[in-house]
Order: structure tokens, then sequence, then C-alpha cells
């Protein structure tokens, strides 16, 4: 299978789990989420964004390739400004920044963490940019729909508050259409496609843990 078909395949399988399926996501744009169930969101995903650029700094130690790097590089300088963004959007939601870092983590939470971990520190350099290619190419929508389900129902239109969002329905194509490329270029036996796949398929799977986690813990119960 040549590059283009191996990774269009692998596109649509991330797109057959993409986040905007789940029941979280779901009820965020459908407006039936209490404003208690936005706040368990909030302080458990940031544990998330807070990781974040540590698992693209790992990916780039680990790269050979210049180009990759510089690449990862400049994914890595804008992630470390998401956390503050996400702590901003925790305030608009009524919650103080010592509540949103000192939460406890989920059991779903800490898993999604460790599993990402280890996709981006233990495995190759090409199964851990699959790991956050899978992760990054899905934010843009969501971050649309976030924003529309915040204005629309929930009344937070704050430009500080939806700062988050709003880099991220560009930022991410630009890091995943880098992370594409690395792809593209690095991947050239079946072997590694398969690799490839495993990574990719295990983050999304990590991902959907966090928000069933949540659903539970702020939703269900």
């Amino acid at each position: 299978m040549n590059h283009q078909d191996w990774l269009r395949d692998l596109e649509l399988e991330v797109e057959a789990r993409h986040l905007l399926k789940h029941a979280f996501y779901q009820r965020w744009s459908e407006g039936v989420l209490s404003l208690d169930s936005l706040r368990g969101y909030a302080c458990q995903y940031y544990h998330l964004v807070e990781a974040f650029p540590r698992f693209v700094g790992a990916v780039r130690n680990q790269c050979p390739d210049r180009a990759a790097q510089q690449l990862l590089l400049e994914n890595l300088a804008e992630e470390r400004t998401h956390p503050e963004l996400w702590l901003r959007f925790a305030e608009s939601l009524g919650l103080g920044r010592e509540e949103v870092v000192g939460t406890d983590l989920l059991p779903e939470t800490a898993t999604t963490l460790e599993t990402l971990r280890d996709l981006t520190q233990k495995r190759s350099y090409l199964e851990g940019t699959a790991a956050l290619w899978a992760y990054e190419s899905q934010i843009p929508a969501v971050a649309e729909k976030k924003i529309e389900g915040l204005h629309k129902f929930y009344g937070i239109d704050d430009p500080r508050g939806l700062e988050f969002f709003e880099v991220h329905r560009s930022v991410d194509l630009k890091h995943s259409k880098a992370e594409r490329e690395i792809l593209q270029t690095g991947v050239r036996t079946a072997k590694q496609q398969q690799a490839i796949r495993s990574a990719a398929r295990d983050s999304v799977a990590a991902l959907w843990r966090l928000l069933d986690g949540v659903y539970r813990a702020y939703v269900a119960n």
C-alpha cells in the first residue's frame, strides 16, 4: 500500500472514532451539560493540556531528522502557552486556578496520561508522532463545536475565556499537517505502517477513556 493510501485509511479510521462522537461532547453541543459537568471536565482536561508539551518534547528529543525536529520544536513552543489559556477558560466557568491545578485525577484521566506518555516516550518517534497527530488532527473541529456550544447555551463569550479554543481552531491545523508530513516522509515499510496504526488507535482510545471518566464522574452520577 502506498503512502497516500495507508495514510488516508488511517485518517478514515480516526474519523470513525472522532471525539465529537463521544456522548460528553455531543451533550456539550446540545447544551444539556450542567455547568458543574463543564467544571469537572475543565479540571480533568487541564492535566492533559499541561502534560501535552512534554509529550511533544519527548517525540522531538528522539527524532533523528532535523526538518522534523524543527516542525516539532515550533509545535512545542506554541503548546507551552496553552495551559495558561486553559486556566483562563476554567476561570470563565467560575473555577479558581488552584482548584483546577490541584484536582485529583480520575482513574481514567491518569490512565490516559500514562498511555500518551508511553506512546511518546517509549515508542519510536514515528509512533509518537502518530499519537500526537491522532489527537491534534481532531482538535480544530472540536474547538469549533465547543465555542459554538459555549456561546449558544452557556453564555460564555468573553474572548479571554475562549482564547484556548480560538487558538486551536487554527494552530492544530498547522500542527497536524506538520505531523502528517513527518509520517509521510518517515514511514518506509509495512511494519512501520502497522506500528503507526497501532499508536494512532491507542492514542484515540486513550482520549476517549478520559472523556469516559468525565462522563461517569460528572454526568452519569
